[in-house]
């Protein structure tokens, strides 16, 4: 893995997508969120990390940006979801109102 070109492509991507107010969101899933790949994201000037595992963005836990969960978590990884994610991307009420419940419980912000 060539970290300076992972560096130099991101920040590319950045600049492009800024013309056109796009946001962009580094996700993490194809290199299994590691480290070394995730920090050169970071340092490439991308402020967000998504994964589609929580036990990927888990990893993540030390990094000084937002987390995004990109798919909806299931009921049994809610607790682990709200506790390593900061948004997730949900497609039902009852997840959402499950992610509330938990975020509550754990007086956390959780976006969705």
């Amino acid at each position: 893995m060539d970290l300076g070109v992972i560096r130099e492509n991101t920040g590319q991507v950045l600049g492009m997508c800024a013309k056109h107010g796009i946001m962009v969101t580094g996700v993490t899933k194809s290199f299994c969120a590691d480290l070394r790949a995730a920090s050169a994201l970071l340092d490439g000037g991308i402020t967000r990390l998504g994964d589609a595992r929580v036990g990927n963005l888990k990893k993540l836990t030390g990094f000084p940006c937002e987390k995004w969960l990109i798919r909806s978590p299931m009921l049994s990884e809610m607790e682990e979801a709200v506790r390593y994610c900061d948004i997730a991307l949900h497609s039902e009420i009852h997840t959402i109102q499950a992610a509330a419940a938990e975020a509550r419980r754990i007086g956390k912000t959780h976006d969705v």
